[in-house]
């Protein structure tokens, strides 16, 4: 479990995911797939949350976001 104190979620009018936290170092800003309400309501959440991997493996099939990825990658291949 993180400390709430190094992450907070907040939405913008726009519907974009903006995390925030307190810095950590040179350690990058969070990259989210979905808003944390959009997966505590899915309906396989809890059951993914529970162990359940068949569920967990909707839960990731249905909230993965092409955009994350593609910030991902665009942090990864950064020169350092």
């Amino acid at each position: 479990m993180e400390p709430e104190c190094f992450l907070a979620v907040s939405s913008v009018a726009s519907h974009v995911m903006r995390p925030s936290r307190i810095s950590l170092f040179d350690f990058p800003d969070v990259i989210l797939h979905a808003d944390e309400l959009e997966v505590k309501r899915h309906p396989h959440y809890q059951m993914a949350k529970a162990g359940d991997i068949a569920a967990a493996g909707v839960l990731v099939a249905d909230l993965f976001s092409e955009d994350s990825v593609q910030r991902l990658r665009a942090l990864i291949e950064q020169p350092s």
